[in-house]
């Protein structure tokens, strides 16, 4: 098979939309077409395609090339309309598309998005993640998708940092959803805790109390206004909080006492939460007494997800305080200890859940 140079271009194109990432190429090479591509590509991502569809043609391996990278990722529109211009569809190819089905799924493309609201949360997510470049939405918000790899699953992650509040996440978890398709989405950050939990800890919400909702007469009347995380993540998570797996994947270890990871309910408000003699700490005590801790945008995002079946999401918090002393633990460092500890925890439910 020959190509003109607009084919050549057009296959190019194709080829870098479909597999964006060295080690997505790498995989689908080396799997596909039992070749390694080390040993005749270098240089960029482009420059590795280039050298590849240069490889394949002048060794006469152009039409597999073509072919398995169609099996590999049928469904992105570049690459199937220039697969059926320089192979067509035949009953081979769909009989061999058939046959290759559970090849055709381990090399789907795995979509997540995480959000967090603050910087110290979005950069211990980051860290788990390779290969990162900008994506910047049409409305102006700005993600950088990066690359997980665990085991036989490659994730591509989108994260964001949105800022605070329960009405921001909504809105940011439904915009990213609906741009991404994603097929599981998290909310990771810290919180502080009001019970059953201590510094650094994590818990993964089965629940989320917007604690807000309520009707003011002489005294506030609450009318709880509940979101639920999806019950397969929050299953996995409760899996993964029974081992310690999760413990090695905390960036930089864990000094001092060990972590534990607890699923249980949150409670989610407008309110920075300082004191455990303030009005609100005692409100969630008296109104609320299964929430382990209180943050401010879990409700929103799990209202967001709610509105998308397809959808899988979990809430996932590290305790940086216990309310009282909020001030002192932030500036030891405390922040850094529960965001680093909620990433992993969040990693390791990503590793091992099964599309």
């Amino acid at each position: 098979m020959e190509l003109t140079g607009s084919q050549r271009e057009r296959l190019h194109e194709a080829l870098l939309s479909t597999f964006h990432t060295e080690q997505l190429l790498k995989q689908m090479v080396r799997y596909k077409l039992d070749r390694k591509l080390a040993t005749f590509a270098r240089g960029s991502l482009g420059e590795q395609v280039f050298m590849l569809i240069e490889q394949a043609e002048a060794q006469g391996w152009l039409e597999d090339l073509v072919r398995k990278a169609h099996e590999a990722e049928p469904g992105n529109s570049k690459l199937h309309a220039i697969h059926a211009e320089l192979l067509g569809s035949s009953p081979h190819d769909q009989q061999a598309s058939t046959q290759n089905g559970a090849a055709k799924r381990e090399f789907q493309e795995r979509r997540v998005v995480i959000l967090t609201a603050l910087s110290v949360e979005y950069q211990a997510v980051r860290a788990h993640l390779t290969d990162l470049r900008d994506e910047v939405h049409p409305a102006g918000t700005v993600y950088e998708r990066g690359q997980f790899l665990a085991a036989e699953q490659s994730w591509s992650v989108l994260i964001a940092e949105i800022g605070a509040q329960n009405d921001t996440a909504s809105f940011e978890a439904e915009r990213a959803i609906q741009h991404f398709t994603p097929t599981v989405a998290f909310f990771v950050g810290v919180a502080g805790g009001i019970k059953d939990v201590g510094l650094g800890d994590v818990v993964a919400a089965t629940r989320v109390y917007g604690y807000e909702s309520g009707k003011a007469k002489v005294s506030f009347e609450p009318r709880p206004d509940v979101g639920e995380s999806s019950y397969a993540l929050e299953q996995r998570a409760r899996a993964e909080a029974r081992r310690e797996d999760w413990l090695a994947r905390i960036q930089g270890g864990h000094p001092g006492v060990r972590p534990c990871a607890i699923v249980g309910p949150l409670a989610a408000g407008a309110k920075v939460v300082a004191d455990t003699r303030s009005e609100v700490a005692q409100f969630l005590r008296a109104q609320y007494g299964d929430a382990l801790a209180v943050e401010m945008e879990g409700r929103g995002f799990l209202r967001a997800t709610r509105a998308n079946a397809n959808v899988l999401a979990l809430v996932v918090r590290g305790i940086s305080d216990l309310l009282d002393n909020k001030q002192a633990a932030d500036e030891a460092g405390s922040q850094q200890v529960a965001a680093r500890n909620a990433a992993a925890f969040t990693f390791e439910l990503l590793a091992k859940h099964q599309n």
